[in-house]
């Protein structure tokens, strides 16, 4: 059940990115949802894109907060974090719908991501944001996933008036931020992009929460949610997130970071990769090899060696890339070397 859950949440996930990605979104409600004060204007637009990797290890961060849930609401001596009402009727929902998930709904289920320890990407909004038209109707949500988009945006709309831990979303991720090998707390370093995975999810499923009930009144409804519960004035979960992320970064790009290379006789070791200097060798030779062969193939052959080697415009050609890039001979074939053309040292390309 656990594992349809978290195949659910990963539905949420992608349907939410297929709506900033396919134009589905108000344009300004990528300005709204990336406050963090409500009063104060937001210069850069909210960016949902993601490589896969980078999606698969955020979507992980959510499903072991969902994992520490699951697990903690009904066994003994369980963390003393609290549901409001809200949250409890959205957990009934979403865990009554994953019970009764029909046989045939469960094919194609992929398997819950496992754990995975390696560093997250960090969060990039910076990247420029171009308006899209819609081509296509964006995906529907499953019924077992509407529970999970209600339960989650629960999660986040939790008022904290007294302990911050009486939050489920809180609770987990204290949890999560155990180091269980050296049985103390992880380093900023590695907990910090864990915050960063849940605003930025947090973010995408606010705003199609919004979209559920149409485009019409979308960018007043984003921002009645972001000014209740995903803003830095409330005592809500993402307040403390965000100053726990900001306190981290702080730490973080002002701590000299300890040393990752080590040698142990002709072997380089790298965080967790070893190899050895022959290795490191032939990575250049093949590095200095692929770069050869884009710019034989890229930058010279197709320009000048085909259509105007033989016609009155060759020398005109020649001419010009010699302005631009220094002088060299131009390649006799198509699969000429390119030892003779000289870089800024004067070496040729073939002894480099």
């Amino acid at each position: 059940m656990l594992r349809r859950m978290c195949n659910s949440l990963t539905r949420v996930v992608d349907i939410a990115q297929e709506a900033f990605l396919e134009g589905h979104y108000p344009f300004f409600s990528l300005y709204e949802i990336k406050k963090k004060e409500a009063a104060k204007t937001v210069l850069q637009p909210f960016q949902a894109r993601m490589e896969q990797r980078t999606k698969e290890r955020y979507c992980q961060v959510l499903h072991r907060v969902m994992a520490y849930i699951f697990k903690t609401m009904t066994v003994e001596g369980r963390p003393k974090y609290r549901m409001n009402l809200r949250q409890r009727q959205a957990w009934n929902n979403f865990r009554s719908s994953a019970e009764n998930l029909e046989e045939d709904e469960l094919h194609g289920e992929g398997e819950v991501l496992g754990e995975d320890e390696e560093e997250l990407a960090p969060d990039n909004d910076e990247d420029e944001v171009v308006p899209v038209q819609p081509t296509r109707e964006l995906t529907p949500l499953r019924e077992i996933d509407e529970f999970c988009l209600e339960f989650w945006c629960a999660l986040l709309d939790h008022r904290l008036e007294a302990n911050h831990y009486d939050s489920g979303l809180l609770s987990a991720l204290a949890a999560i931020g155990v180091d269980r090998e050296e049985k103390t707390w992880q380093t900023p370093e590695n907990y910090t992009p864990k915050l960063s995975a849940v605003v930025k999810l947090a973010r995408m499923m606010v705003v199609l929460k919004a979209l559920q009930t149409g485009n019409h009144g979308a960018v007043q409804r984003i921002q009645g949610m972001v000014r209740q519960f995903m803003v830095e004035e409330q005592p809500v979960p993402m307040s403390w997130i965000f100053s726990t992320r900001r306190y981290g970064l702080k730490i973080r790009y002002t701590t000299t970071a300890g040393g990752s290379i080590h040698w142990d006789g002709d072997t380089i070791g790298y965080q967790n990769v070893k190899f050895s200097m022959g290795q490191f060798r032939a990575w250049v030779h093949g590095l200095v090899g692929e770069c050869q062969s884009i710019l034989e193939k890229d930058l010279l052959l197709q320009v000048c060696s085909k259509d105007v080697r033989s016609t009155s415009e060759d020398h005109a050609c020649i001419g010009t890339v010699q302005a631009a890039c220094g002088n060299f001979k131009l390649p006799p074939d198509d699969h000429a070397s390119l030892g003779s053309f000289p870089t800024p040292s004067g070496i040729p390309f073939g002894r480099v």
